[in-house]
């Protein structure tokens, strides 16, 4: 399963791994703009679950 997560410098979605949520960072491919991305739901930049 996929988490879609948003960049908070251009907000452009993008597909990650779930396994590597927890504390992860990020790299946005559009921008390149580096990011964690949280197990807490009020922190995360997760969109959603595909």
């Amino acid at each position: 399963m996929m988490l879609i997560v948003l960049c908070p410098k251009c907000g452009h979605q993008q597909k990650t791994n779930p396994q590597k949520v927890i504390s992860a960072v990020k790299t946005c491919v559009y921008c390149g703009h580096r990011f964690k991305i949280h197990s807490s739901i009020k922190k995360s930049r997760v969109v959603k679950r595909v």
